[in-house]
């Protein structure tokens, strides 16, 4: 099963919709431990970086984009949408997104934790 499907089909939240954007790092590294074992020590996170958070840098805005601009009656239809436009996602862009993390975090130590996107 591939790790979007594994996001999309958490066993503890079956029926739930994943909306990351503003959450915690000590919560997105138990997403990340769940589905990515070793992808990175809870030690080396930063406390506040959405910059690094592959969900805020880059899919959450992809998610945004396919559902703007529509109106949702209920937040169930919202909901509804926000699946199919996660369905919609190519494996490789998540794949790549998560690959860039890497990048990411050496250029925010080379900036020391200073805004460091003009490094990308």
């Amino acid at each position: 099963m591939s790790p979007k499907r594994r996001l999309a089909h958490n066993r503890l939240f079956p029926k739930s919709v994943m909306v990351w954007a503003g959450i915690t790092a000590t919560a997105t590294l138990a997403v990340l431990e769940a589905h990515f074992p070793g992808f990175l020590d809870k030690n080396l996170w930063p406390a506040s970086s959405p910059d690094l958070n592959p969900m805020d840098f880059s899919v959450w805005g992809m998610l945004e984009g396919k559902i703007a601009g529509k109106v949702f009656a209920t937040v169930d239809d919202l909901k509804a949408a926000l699946e199919v436009a996660w369905a919609s996602i190519d494996d490789g862009y998540l794949r790549r997104t998560v690959n860039s993390v890497k990048k990411r975090l050496r250029a925010c130590v080379k900036a020391r934790g200073s805004n460091f996107e003009i490094l990308l």
